[in-house]
């Protein structure tokens, strides 16, 4: 077993430190590993033996997993609540674990046991997500056609400068040569533009472009060679339509376009 690269390990590593920044609960080991993360307490996993020792400790040492989870504050906590000898949830034995993660994390609605804590995302009011939204794809882009990059209305709001975004693109499963260039634009006036090659593109994934810190609150992919990929947008009841982009500001907050997957 080692890192894995790509989908919920990359959306992890974007979001944490390398140590002591996740937690995986009931058991979940295998992810420390393969997000490359250490641990945010001594215990890595949690099971009602170790809650019955806590209790009782020998010599006065134990390690708290709360006090852990309070201090240390992990950024991410995947959290399946398995039922131990299929009827003990961690709320019967540890009841704080729960309750912490109620107060203070939200979860994502594209993955309900990935826990991302409040202060960290813009939108912290509720589980991630729209489920009323639809994907679909946006214009192909061609030598008369550019795609348009439409940030949703929050992020047009917020005044933290951008550090980073990720553009959810389609290729329809199909390598594609040639060259665009990914164009934005800020209400100060501030223009940023990089080329990218359309062969690197993964489909239906996030295609990150690292910024300048800077304001841009619209854009568009246009053609420099090759073509036919589009990007995913999300399309809610009120006909309002916005890209499907992953926000990672200046000042550390995240966003997400709602009724887009995460990763």
């Amino acid at each position: 077993m080692e890192p894995e690269e790509g989908g919920m390990y990359d959306f992890i590593r974007s979001l944490t430190k390398k140590e002591g920044d996740l937690l995986c609960l009931v058991f979940n080991p295998l992810h420390y590993i393969k997000s490359d993360r250490l641990p945010a307490s001594g215990h890595f996993y949690y099971l009602p033996w170790q809650a019955s020792y806590n209790r009782k400790p020998i010599a006065g040492y134990k390690i708290d997993i709360c006090e852990d989870m309070q201090s240390h504050a992990p950024a991410v906590i995947i959290f399946d609540n398995w039922k131990v000898w299929g009827y003990l949830p961690i709320e019967r034995y540890e009841s704080c674990v729960a309750r912490i993660i109620a107060d203070k994390y939200v979860a994502m609605k594209n993955n309900k046991e990935l826990f991302v804590r409040k202060d960290i995302l813009v939108d912290n009011s509720g589980t991630v997500g729209d489920d009323t939204a639809k994907m679909l794809p946006s214009i192909s882009l061609g030598p008369f056609s550019s795609i348009p990059v439409v940030m949703t209305t929050g992020h047009q709001g917020y005044n933290a400068g951008l550090k980073r975004i990720g553009v959810r693109l389609e290729t329809y499963g199909k390598k594609h040569g040639g060259v665009a260039k990914l164009k934005l634009k800020g209400p100060d006036n501030d223009e940023f533009t990089q080329e990218f090659a359309l062969s690197e593109l993964v489909d239906n994934r996030y295609r990150y472009f690292d910024l300048d810190s800077k304001r841009y609150t619209a854009g568009e992919i246009s053609f420099l060679s090759g073509g036919g990929i589009s990007a995913w947008e999300s399309h809610n009841e009120k006909g309002d339509i916005s890209t499907c982009i992953s926000y990672e500001y200046a000042d550390g907050k995240r966003r997400f376009t709602p009724g887009c997957p995460l990763y």
